[in-house]
């Protein structure tokens, strides 16, 4: 079966996917359910994709890893699994996720998948436990554990993404993202000067890693280095990132540097991406109060306070802004309200302009600023 697999990998090389086809079905029905099939059970989702029969592709790399989740194809078989999701437009999809695991709870690499989907979302505690949970059934390649590495970092635990990150670099040194990934996690720790040679690194493998970019970024804004900081957005602003989290996250910095039309740019993808978090919906009404469009500003801080009725903060922002639109009464009822939850400081009448909705220059982070003050 050996030398038949070579010959299907050579066919699909040259085009000649049926013929594969026939080659690699002949070599399972020696084979059958064992370690020994998992390279035709991948080489078989190749032909069927290169097909356009992306669902059999699926089930035959589904049949690949429930004989092993670690072989010497799993790494192939998940990215090409990746592929598939994307091409079927279902990547992102946490609900397809959850019917396929509903079908088979003990799918590790549908739950991993649909990790990476919530972790694309910026639902971060969700990510982190479906990553985990894979990872403890036995799913663990060099791209989950740096995966896992980083998810953790973003749900808070420092240590367990230092281990996971560092086992992962230690098994591939080549992988720009993992590099990325250690410098911001540095960058977190303020170990600045670590950070920028991860970044460094990372942008040396991959000179369009948009995240490395990010961070560097975030570090410069920390030190005040505020020209540099733009000079780095404008260079890697049309450059992916990550997730929702990220894009906002660019996004603010954009806004702080006074760059509007690239931060309404950033913060509309991160919407798409995920447009059930208020944060993201109340940092672009921001912005749009900060260009002078109004109208929209009020229409997403609606959007936030309706997904959060008692957030203080999207109170006071929609009640400076109801002042500046002329609605006294709505500017009152919500500034009122937000005083009846925390304890704050109302702004006064000459402290109710566009000023109000000015941009943290601090370390760049989406994350709502908090105007809560003691009286």
């Amino acid at each position: 079966w050996g030398i038949r697999n070579d010959l299907a990998e050579s066919l699909i090389d040259l085009g000649s996917y049926d013929q594969a086809l026939e080659e690699l079905n002949w070599g399972l029905g020696i084979t059958g359910a064992s370690v020994e099939s998992t390279r035709a059970f991948y080489l078989k989702g190749r032909a069927l994709k290169e097909l356009g029969r992306l669902e059999e592709a699926l089930e035959s790399l589904k049949s690949g890893f429930a004989q092993s989740l670690v072989s010497e194809s799993a790494d192939d078989s998940l990215r090409l699994v990746k592929e598939i999701n994307a091409e079927l437009g279902v990547d992102l999809d946490i609900e397809y996720f959850d019917r396929v695991i509903e079908k088979d709870p003990d799918d590790a690499v549908a739950r991993y998948n649909r990790g990476l989907a919530h972790l694309v979302r910026g639902d971060i505690t969700e990510a982190n436990i479906d990553i985990v949970d894979s990872f403890s059934r036995g799913f663990v390649l060099t791209e989950t554990l740096g995966t896992l590495g980083y998810v953790r970092h973003k749900n808070g635990d420092i240590s367990g993404a230092q281990g996971a990150l560092t086992d992962s670099l230690l098994e591939n040194s080549r992988n720009p993202l993992f590099h990325a990934y250690f410098g911001e996690l540095n960058w977190s720790l303020r170990n600045y000067a670590q950070a920028l040679n991860y970044l460094d690194n990372a942008n040396i493998l991959d000179a369009d890693l948009g995240l490395a970019y990010l961070v560097r970024a975030k570090i410069f804004m920390a030190h005040g280095l505020q020209d540099t900081a733009k000079e780095v957005l404008q260079s890697s602003a049309e450059l992916e990132v990550p997730g929702a989290l990220d894009y906002a996250d660019r996004g603010a910095i954009q806004a702080a540097l006074g760059e509007f039309d690239s931060a309404l740019s950033d913060l509309n993808k991160s919407i798409r991406l995920n447009p059930n978090r208020s944060d993201f919906y109340d940092t672009r009404a921001r912005i749009h109060a900060n260009i002078g469009d109004l109208e929209s500003a009020l229409a997403d801080f609606n959007l936030a306070v309706e997904m959060e009725p008692k957030s203080v903060d999207y109170l006071l922002n929609r009640g400076v802004l109801l002042a500046l639109l002329g609605d006294s009464e709505g500017s009152s009822n919500d500034l009122e309200f937000a005083s009846t939850i925390s304890i704050v400081e109302i702004p006064a009448q000459e402290d109710r302009n566009l000023s109000f909705f000015t941009f943290n220059e601090g370390d760049g982070s989406n994350e709502v600023k908090a105007r809560l003050r003691l009286k």
